[in-house]
């Protein structure tokens, strides 16, 4: 006995919902290693003008900077469920 077409069609949602995720994912993880590679290029300016080695400044991370965010329609919450 075959699945036949509902097994089939089962399947199908499966790989299309899988392939969907997927690409969210790797959207969502290319935007954090954005903002990460953004604040940190920021920073090394920051270094680089006042003319000091400081340790860099842990509020200043994406997720430090994204809770400062005091409208939560404004706030990305991808990673809250990690806070």
């Amino acid at each position: 006995m075959t699945p036949g077409l509902l097994g089939f069609l089962f399947t199908l949602f499966m790989v299309i919902a899988i392939i969907l995720l997927i690409r969210d994912m790797t959207k969502r993880i290319r935007r954090v290693r954005y903002r990460e590679q953004v604040l940190a290029e920021q920073e090394a300016a920051d270094r680089e003008a006042s003319g000091t080695e400081a340790e860099p400044d842990s509020s200043r991370t994406a997720l430090a900077m994204d809770r400062s965010v005091k409208d939560p329609e404004k706030r990305d919450t991808t990673w809250d469920h990690l806070r």
